[in-house]
Order: C-alpha cells, then sequence, then structure tokens
C-alpha cells in the first residue's frame, strides 16, 4: 500500500498483525500505531491469526502472550515451523522474567511489557523493521505447502 511522504515520493506502508484478545488495548494500540503510519490488522485469538497469516504477507507480528486458543508463544513456534523469520514482538503483563526468557527462547525478536510508553513500542517496532529480517514474503498458506513438500521428499523411501 503505497502512500505519499512529506516530499511527494511513495513509500509503502509497513503490515503488521496485532494479535490481542483485550478489545480496549487492541483498539487503543491499533490507534497508536495507525497514527504513526503503518497497516495494522487485528486478530483476537491465535487461530484468527494463523488463518489472516495463511493469507496476507505482514512485516511484523506484534502478539500477546495470553490468548485464546493457545498462546502467544504457541503462534510464535508455530510461525517459525512454517520458515516464517519476520520479527515478532511479544507482549505482556507479566513481570516475572521467566516469561521473557521463554519468549525469547521460543524465537521472538523482542519483549515488551504492556503499558510500556508509546514512543517506546514504537522505536522497537521502527528497530525491528529497520533490521531486515523480512526476506520471506510469501503468505504461511505457500510456506507451509513448501514445507509439506519437503517433509514427503525426506520420507520418501528410494531403492
Amino acid at each position: 500500500m503505497p502512500v505519499k511522504n512529506a516530499d511527494g515520493e511513495s513509500k509503502a506502508l509497513s503490515k503488521i498483525l496485532f494479535i490481542e484478545d483485550d478489545p480496549l488495548f487492541r483498539e487503543s494500540t491499533k490507534e497508536l500505531l495507525e497514527g504513526e503510519g503503518f497497516f495494522v490488522k487485528e486478530a483476537d485469538s491465535k487461530n484468527k491469526a494463523i488463518e489472516i497469516g495463511f493469507e496476507e504477507l505482514f512485516d511484523l507480528y506484534l502478539v500477546d502472550i495470553n490468548l485464546p486458543e493457545g498462546s502467544g508463544t504457541s503462534f510464535l513456534r508455530e510461525i517459525r515451523s512454517f520458515g516464517d523469520k519476520k520479527p515478532v514482538i511479544m507482549l505482556t503483563s507479566h513481570t516475572s522474567p521467566k516469561v521473557a526468557v521463554e519468549c525469547l527462547e521460543a524465537g521472538c525478536d523482542d519483549f515488551v511489557r504492556k503499558g510500556c510508553d508509546p514512543e517506546e513500542l514504537i522505536a522497537r517496532i521502527k528497530s525491528k523493521l529497520a533490521s531486515g529480517r523480512n526476506e520471506n514474503n510469501i503468505p504461511l498458506k505457500n510456506r507451509s505447502e513448501e514445507h509439506t513438500s519437503e517433509l514427503q521428499s525426506r520420507s520418501a523411501i528410494s531403492y
């Protein structure tokens, strides 16, 4: 989705999938992100997020840890199993360092506590988007098919 910047040049919006089950927090954060020029698609559960990810491309995932139908870390592990290397920032209201360690071990790129300064969240998002991990612009659906084909070829018996 190109937009014009202040110099009149076309610039593509970064696309974020925001996965959060709290409607009030989801809406206020979405408004913040859109106010900063991001395109934001919302999901309120892990399963809805996977469904959306199978159909659309995103530049970054912003994921709550506690979700209906599975945790944010289970979402993270699932997309990583499909080869998705896009940046993932986990959100939580937990204060335990153990939760942060679990998220980082699962493959998240950053960890932010809910209630942090909005400028900090925006800075972290911009930093991850600039980090260059956006190399696989293939919807999860296609990556899933490639992953399945690869697994089938590995398990094929040849004589």
